[in-house]
């Protein structure tokens, strides 16, 4: 994450990082947002998906689906972003609320948890020295999800699922998904959990996600499920992780000019993000004896 040196000691990213009331996950993402000169608008998005998330989320993992929707924008089909129109949609409930919780309820809303919310994103906001007031945090744009996205890779690298086959249950056909780092040790795979936004909207099928597993937060009690999912491609993978790929030696081969020139291939953890590239193998060296 960048938040220490190769000698241990912290860094500019590290202070920043330390500063926030968030996990290092999300605080990096942060960081990365403003290092990236995201807008302020961006900023603060990013800081109200944060304290969503820090916050336990607005709940949508057990609500209806035709109430939640009430709170997200059409065009919204995962969790992380489900989060953040439904903090838009509560913001003005917060800032009006003084003593009664029935508004919250209406809803389908914990008042306390969404108040502990409103609150994180505040101090957040104190810790940046921004009023939010004097920004239009309105629906986002196409150009400010893809850069919040990538913002997110870049916190949550360690948490990148892709697609690895399927299973039967019942009529029911899950998908399964393996982390790109840890897979190739046996560990086990997952599924989309039934209490996550993507998947109760039916678009589960999906090939790359970013997730918070089961162990990162508690909305499903079984093991092994990704709770709180986002869509994401390898050209934004790259984008975000491109430092930290990693050229797999794929061999030596004649070039059509003659040449003889090594193949490598960029991956991060098992997931390739680019095309083979070649480079010119430097000349073997021969012993000669001598008599």
């Amino acid at each position: 994450l960048e938040a220490i040196d190769g000698e241990g000691r912290i860094t500019k990213i590290g202070e920043f990082m330390d500063s926030l009331p968030l996990s290092p996950e999300l605080s990096r993402s942060l960081a990365e947002m403003i290092k990236r000169g995201g807008s302020l608008r961006e900023v603060l998005a990013l800081s109200a998906i944060a304290a969503s998330i820090s916050g336990g989320g607005f709940a949508a993992w057990h609500q209806p689906k035709e109430l939640f929707q009430e709170f997200v924008s059409p065009d919204t089909t995962d969790d992380f972003f489900a989060e953040y129109d439904a903090f838009l949609k509560t913001r003005e409930i917060y800032n009006g609320y003084h003593t009664d919780g029935r508004v919250y309820l209406a809803n389908g809303i914990d008042p306390n948890k969404a108040d502990n919310i409103h609150y994180q994103f505040n101090k957040i906001c104190r810790r940046l020295s921004v009023n939010p007031n004097d920004i239009d945090m309105g629906e986002l744009n196409s150009e400010e999800k893809h850069n919040i996205s990538v913002a997110l890779l870049r916190g949550f690298q360690e948490l990148l699922y892709t697609k690895v086959g399927s299973r039967r249950i019942g009529r029911t056909t899950v998908n399964q998904y393996r982390n790109i780092h840890t897979g190739e040790r046996g560990i086990s795979d997952y599924e989309i959990s039934s209490h996550s936004f993507v998947r109760r909207m039916g678009s589960e099928a999906l090939k790359l996600v970013l997730a918070l597993p089961w162990w990162y937060d508690a909305h499903d009690g079984r093991r092994y499920t990704l709770n709180t999912v986002l869509p994401v491609t390898k050209d934004q993978i790259a984008e975000a992780l491109s430092d930290s790929a990693v050229s797999e030696f794929l061999g030596d081969q004649v070039a059509p000019n003659g040449n003889l020139v090594s193949v490598t291939q960029p991956k991060i953890g098992s997931l390739v993000i680019g095309p083979e590239q070649q480079q010119k193998s430097p000349p073997q060296r021969t012993n000669k004896s001598r008599w």
